[in-house]
């Protein structure tokens, strides 16, 4: 592996930061732009079949971990690969917008 998909290179970085900035959304953009990035993250996972980043790191197109279930089994935590994508996937991105709007509507 080359410094840009190496277990942390470039990439690993670019991920970990877009994906701060996305758990800081609610804090940091309106409600509607997070609703606007969840259709683009859908439409990625319905054209490509997977996250970009994540296949661009492990050099793998198959949809079989996630960048966070990858770290979390780094550390040594048993991981459910399949639970981790549903939480991703569908969890966490309504999740965040969810609590972007309850903070949003004060």
């Amino acid at each position: 592996m080359n410094k840009w998909r190496s277990e942390f290179g470039f990439v690993f970085y670019l991920h970990t930061a877009l994906i701060l900035l996305v758990l800081a959304s609610p804090w940091l953009v309106p409600w509607w732009l997070i609703l606007i990035g969840i259709l683009i993250y859908y439409l990625q996972l319905k054209i490509f079949g997977h996250c970009l980043l994540t296949a661009w790191q492990t050099g793998s197109r198959e949809r079989t971990q996630t960048f966070w279930g990858h770290y979390l089994e780094r550390l040594g935590l048993p991981i459910n690969q399949r639970k981790m994508i549903t939480f991703t996937d569908y969890v966490l991105p309504w999740l965040i917008l969810l609590v972007a709007i309850l903070i949003q509507a004060k």
